[in-house]
């Protein structure tokens, strides 16, 4: 073979493969148009189309035409690219565009979801190539899913991936912490109600997301519940109230005193609910420590004098409530150490219902006064959230 012909068969080998390596660089181009809104706003219909047609250029299957570029090519050859509406139209646009296929679709709102259908078209045939369909129950879903609907489309487009998208902020922390949260899970289902719980995600529209949901997804589920069955926050508790006391104390001379009084005065409490079933908290009894004290001098005298005896009395305690005391029945207990006349040990016991106090306010004085029995009445200033779940039928 002459060194002509060698040389001609090199050239169109390197021809060839020249060809052949553009067309491997080179994937087909697409222009993502804007999709149809239903009960959605345009803006976010824009949104949300640019967002997709992001995602699809990562996946290195398509070279896409971007808003920009489709609407200076457009504007350039005085196309109105506003009431382009139908097949014809849009195919119109795909040729003008030099794009090989177009992706198309629409966004609603159906009921409590966003229902997304993105198809595929060759502009050629006028084809649908393939189509798909999701739906959503937020905005901020459909986001977070726009790379699964991406990869989607480009197999209804009859196009292999080529570039693997780096893994999300998301799934590395899931990784990381993926022996963690499977320890958390478990402790969060055993604090609820399982057929409460499948009843909550049905009524909000969750339980067909949550069976798929990634482990911290179904975490934030859990959290959410607990958050909207359980009433938690801070309490004021302000009450009134009076102890009275008797006592007598005797000496080795055969005097003695009889004492009798009470105190009145006011206990300000605060706590905290961390569910429906425990508060916790302190308390702060102000109030005026009133005793008569008529003493006997020994006999044969046999003397009587009358003193009254009046100081401030400072009781300090902490307190913890059982139950829910802004719907329903709960009950308190608590105790401290004080002054007054004499050192003053408080019992307090008593019953909320629905913000409202009635209870028992005893004390132990370590002199003669000795145990004093009282009452104390009140109400409590919920100062945090209710629970929102099940609602409250009229």
């Amino acid at each position: 073979m002459s060194r002509t012909a060698i040389l001609i068969l090199a050239l169109l080998a390197g021809l060839t493969c020249f060809v052949y390596a553009q067309t491997e660089a080179d994937p087909p181009l697409i222009s993502v148009l804007d999709f149809a809104a239903a009960n959605i706003s345009a803006a976010e219909t824009r949104v949300l189309s640019d967002v997709l047609a992001t995602y699809i250029v990562r996946t290195g299957a398509y070279r896409v035409i971007d808003r920009d570029q489709r609407e200076t090519i457009l504007e350039e050859i005085e196309f109105s690219y506003s009431d382009c509406t139908d097949r014809s139209c849009q195919l119109e646009i795909g040729r003008l565009l030099s794009a090989s296929q177009l992706v198309t679709g629409s966004i609603g709102r159906i009921g409590g979801w966003l229902v997304v259908t993105v198809r595929v078209v060759d502009v050629s045939t006028g084809e649908t190539l393939g189509s798909v369909s999701q739906r959503y129950l937020t905005l901020e879903l459909m986001i977070e899913g726009l790379a699964d609907l991406a990869r989607q489309t480009v197999e209804a487009g009859g196009e292999e991936i080529r570039i693997e998208d780096p893994p999300t902020a998301r799934a590395l922390v899931t990784s990381a912490r993926r022996e963690q949260l499977e320890k958390q899970l478990p402790r969060l289902q055993r604090r609820v109600d399982e057929a409460m719980y499948a009843r909550w995600l049905e009524e909000k529209n969750f339980a067909e997301y949550e069976s798929d949901a990634p482990i911290e997804e179904k975490i934030e589920f859990l959290q959410e519940y607990r958050i909207q069955t359980n009433t938690h926050g801070h309490s004021l508790d302000l009450t009134v109230g009076y102890v009275a006391v008797r006592g007598e104390e005797k000496s080795e001379d055969g005097s003695y005193s009889e004492i009798e009084g009470g105190m009145a005065g006011s206990t300000l409490s605060w706590t905290y609910q961390f569910s429906n079933r425990l508060s916790a908290g302190a308390f702060v009894w102000i109030g005026v420590d009133h005793e008569k004290i008529r003493e006997h001098s020994p006999p044969p005298l046999s003397q009587v004098n009358d003193r009254v005896v009046t100081q401030p009395a400072l009781i300090p305690g902490g307190i913890f409530v059982f139950g829910d005391k802004t719907t329903s029945f709960a009950f308190l207990a608590g105790t401290g150490i004080g002054i007054g006349w004499g050192v003053k040990i408080p019992i307090r016991c008593g019953l909320y219902f629905r913000n409202f106090y009635l209870g028992y306010f005893g004390t132990y004085t370590n002199t003669s006064d000795g145990f004093g029995h009282g009452a104390e009445v009140g109400y409590s200033l919920f100062l945090g959230r209710r629970k929102t779940w099940p609602p409250e039928r009229s």
